[in-house]
């Protein structure tokens, strides 16, 4: 019988959406900062910026910057993850009993690391 999202284990569905969440948190704050930077730009059009604005801008580059390797990052992973989830699955290879995967927030990262050692 197939999984679907409503008969699921709570835990199935967790480990499904963890590395999309990040990814998705990630890249919506890009696009936070994308928009606030827009405004910025429609503000100062026309005439030269004060030293508040130049602040302002430089911070959110490097906020845009940093979502951006960010994002980068977490896809790379992703990417990975499945690759060598379909070649485990195409071999038939047995699937060992430890799992890993990147984790990420705000500021932070990490890699989780589940099974028996």
């Amino acid at each position: 019988m197939r999984s679907s999202p409503t008969t699921a284990s709570p835990r199935s569905r967790w480990s499904n959406g963890r590395l999309e969440c990040p990814t998705a948190a990630v890249l919506g704050y890009r696009a936070d900062v994308g928009r606030d930077m827009a405004v910025l730009r429609a503000i100062t059009r026309g005439r030269p910026n004060t030293p508040e604005e130049e602040n302002t801008g430089l911070a959110l580059d490097r906020r845009y910057r940093g979502t951006t390797i960010a994002a980068a990052v977490l896809g790379t992973t992703g990417a990975a993850l499945v690759v060598t989830g379909a070649v485990f699955l195409a071999t038939g290879r047995r699937a060992n009993r430890v799992a890993a995967a990147p984790w990420g927030g705000q500021g932070i990262g990490g890699l989780v690391l589940q099974g028996r050692f």
